[in-house]
């Protein structure tokens, strides 16, 4: 019996947690002066969007971030970022599908979508430059 209402809890949490995802289709963008490891923007389901303040009309950037709440719109806060962090640990960040999906739909080049992290170093993104991204 106690196994069946743990179960019928988890269900109940992951199917309340899918049906916010479905109505939560609008983020809130939060403007911040400096985000963690020098990133320059980072979605945060189901809170909103994070930008960097010297990013603020970056369009790309955003269509980018855009693109990972829609993401997190199809499976729920808890399946995305298990499936994103299980993917960062499977490939590194810079071979994520979930990354490389994003990257592909603002239009990265081919190198930049599996070399991210060094197109931003080098400027090579159309997406953003930063020469101390994802520094810790």
């Amino acid at each position: 019996m106690k196994t069946k209402n743990i179960l019928l809890t988890i269900g109940g949490i992951l199917l309340a947690d899918y049906l916010l995802a479905k109505i939560n289709t609008k983020p809130q963008i939060i403007i911040k002066k400096n985000l963690p490891f020098n990133y320059n923007a980072q979605t945060i389901p189901p809170f909103g969007i994070y930008i960097k303040e010297s990013e603020k009309d970056n369009q790309k950037l955003l269509e980018h971030e855009l693109v990972h709440w829609k993401q997190y719109n199809k499976s729920g806060a808890i399946l995305f970022y298990l499936k994103y962090l299980a993917q960062k640990s499977l490939y590194g960040y810079d071979k994520m599908p979930l990354e490389i999906e994003a990257r592909k739909i603002v239009g990265e080049s081919n190198y930049c979508q599996n070399n991210y992290t060094d197109c931003v170093k080098k400027g090579d993104s159309i997406t953003v430059s930063n020469s101390q991204f994802r520094e810790f």
